[in-house]
C-alpha cells in the first residue's frame, strides 16, 4: 500500500477514492469528513496494470485544472493527477479526475451518466464543479490536496 499524505498546510485535503464502493470522499488535514460523491475508476483495459486499464492504486497529487469545455471526453474540466507511489509498481500514463463520457449522449449534461474511462477517475459533471472548486481554493492557499486510489 502507498504511503500516506504529507500534511504541512491547515488548508490540505485528502481526497480518499474507494474504486469498489464508488466513493470519492474529502477529508480535511485534521481527518474531518468533509463531503462525498460517486466516482468510478473502470478502465476500458480492465486490470491496472494494462493498457487504458482500471485507476492504479496509489498516492497521488493534484497538479494543474484545465478548463476543457469543448472536449466531450472530460466533460467542463481535467484534474491532472500526479503519481507520488503506486501500488504494484504499476506504472501508467497520465491519469486525472473530469467528468464527460465521449461516448455518452449528453457529455455535458450535470448528470451525464457513466462511461468507462482510460484509467482515470469520472464523476459527474456537477460534482466535477465542487472538486474543481476545493482543488482551486486550497491551491489558492498554497496548500496541496492529495488522492489515495483503492480498490
Amino acid at each position: 500500500m502507498a504511503k500516506a499524505p504529507t500534511f504541512t498546510n491547515i488548508e490540505d485535503r485528502h481526497f480518499v477514492f474507494n474504486a469498489t464502493h464508488h466513493q470519492l470522499k474529502c477529508f480535511k488535514s485534521n481527518g474531518e469528513l468533509e463531503w462525498h460523491i460517486r466516482a468510478h475508476g473502470e478502465g476500458t483495459g480492465g486490470a491496472p496494470s494494462k493498457h487504458l486499464g482500471n485507476t492504479p492504486s496509489g498516492l497521488y497529487r493534484v497538479g494543474e485544472v484545465v478548463a476543457t469545455p469543448h472536449d466531450n471526453r472530460f466533460g467542463p474540466y481535467e484534474i491532472k493527477l500526479d503519481v507520488v507511489e503506486l501500488d504494484n509498481g504499476v506504472r501508467r500514463g497520465q491519469i486525472g479526475i473530469h467528468g464527460g463520457g465521449s461516448d455518452l449522449l449528453k457529455p455535458f449534461a450535470a448528470e451525464q451518466g457513466w462511461e468507462k474511462t482510460h484509467g482515470c477517475i469520472r464523476v459527474q459533471n456537477h460534482d466535477l464543479g465542487l472538486i474543481v472548486n476545493k482543488v482551486r481554493g486550497v491551491q489558492g492557499k498554497r496548500g496541496q490536496v492529495w488522492v489515495t486510489v483503492q480498490w
